[in-house]
């Protein structure tokens, strides 16, 4: 299957990333330090150290803030920024379905 041509603007790799060198070389040590996958819930694995390190990083960066949200996808925090948008200007969230009873 060929690619097609012009700018790629729609997929996962839209900055053309996937297999920029400094990337795979910098996720290769990256698995070799921490390994690959999942070990489950921070409440019953405890947390990664390298997760630790990343959030202290962050709350350096983000010290001026009253809050902030780490997102574990894109997507999340689109939904996150939308449905806080809307309920500040007091509107109903996106998608937000009522509790059913039973």
């Amino acid at each position: 299957m060929r690619a097609p041509g012009g700018v790629d603007l729609s997929s996962n790799d839209y900055l053309g990333l996937a297999s920029h060198p400094h990337l795979k070389e910098q996720m290769m040590a990256a698995i070799a330090r921490d390994g690959v996958g999942s070990t489950g819930s921070r409440l019953l694995r405890g947390e990664a150290r390298r997760l630790r390190c990343d959030r202290a990083a962050f709350r350096r960066l983000s010290r001026d803030t009253q809050r902030s949200l780490i997102s574990p996808a894109g997507y999340l925090a689109n939904l996150a920024v939308s449905d806080h948008v809307l309920r500040a200007r007091g509107s109903d969230p996106v998608g937000r379905a009522e509790p059913c009873e039973a």
